[in-house]
């Protein structure tokens, strides 16, 4: 997984199953009354990995899955959050979503 944001600043990327539901809200999930102006939670995170972004603002992440034909046809979703200081009140930022699922 490659994202792009800020450059030289702690990330995490959320990966989740659910892109409707995240604790019993509705998803998408405005962060604006939070201070996040303009950003949404459109993935419900079951997973956190940790990052951080280099001087060019991006990060990559490898996602080891194990060899299991009960994993085949799973599907997930996955958006980057990063700390963003003077970008909003909340000093957070967050990428759109990416969806994938895993072949055989």
């Amino acid at each position: 997984v490659v994202e792009l944001g800020p450059s030289s600043r702690a990330a995490a990327l959320a990966l989740g199953t659910s892109t409707t539901r995240w604790q019993g809200q509705p998803l998408p999930y405005d962060l604006t009354p939070l201070g996040a102006t303009g950003c949404q939670v459109l993935v419900a995170p079951q997973l956190w990995l940790q990052t951080t972004t280099n001087q060019l603002g991006s990060t990559a992440l490898g996602l080891t899955i194990p060899s299991s034909s009960s994993l085949i046809g799973l599907r997930f979703s996955g958006q980057s959050w990063f700390l963003d200081p003077g970008a909003n009140p909340l000093s957070v930022t967050v990428s759109n979503r990416v969806d994938a699922s895993i072949g055989g």
